[in-house]
């Protein structure tokens, strides 16, 4: 946690000393649209648009991992159940076999004496 804290203050202070040394007012024209502001600024947003475009065209890949694995969670649940069911069932039939052996052995040894 504190490796970022720290981390985070870092980049906060590159940020401030970026945007002190690029204090020049720019235009920048994009087709129709026209923007006025220092370099630092601009240079920030267009970073922050990047970020941006690449969370939006890496979400369908992040929706469709995430759906997938809910349905593995989903399915490693009922193989623990089945598979918890399975050992009751054995435990019950060793019981019983190990009960019937018991009564042949009562009655084998009834039949010798």
């Amino acid at each position: 946690m504190f490796i970022f804290l720290a981390l985070g203050a870092l980049i906060g202070a590159l940020s401030v000393i970026f945007f002190l040394q690029n204090t020049e007012p720019i235009t920048v024209i994009f087709l129709n649209w026209q923007l006025e502001g220092l370099l630092g600024i601009i240079l920030a947003l267009a970073f922050a648009g990047g970020v941006m475009m690449t969370a939006l065209l890496s979400l369908p890949s992040l929706i469709s991992d995430w759906i997938e694995s809910t349905q593995l969670r989903r399915r490693i649940k009922l193989l623990e159940d089945d598979l918890a069911e399975a050992k009751k069932r054995e435990e019950g039939t060793k019981f019983v076999v190990q009960s019937n052996l018991e009564d042949n052995q009562t009655e084998s040894y009834k039949a010798s004496n």
